[in-house]
């Protein structure tokens, strides 16, 4: 279907910064995540692992919503 490879890795550590640094080893990269679509105090209590792979990665984030 016209992509090349795909590939699954289990990373130990902080989520965004583990998806952040692998995204730096690695070429050519799409990110896809999940979100629970949490905001106002819910999200900055919890943090938001998929905000801080949008803002700070240098890849292309594709974000879906839970549900």
């Amino acid at each position: 279907m016209g992509i090349a490879k795909v590939s699954c890795v289990t990373p130990e550590g902080f989520a965004a910064d583990e998806i952040i640094s692998l995204g730096q080893k690695t070429p050519n990269n799409l990110i896809a995540m999940c979100t629970h679509g949490r905001s106002g105090v819910k999200r900055w209590v919890l943090g938001s692992v998929t905000e801080k792979v949008v803002r700070h990665s240098g890849d292309p984030v594709l974000v879906l919503r839970h549900g």
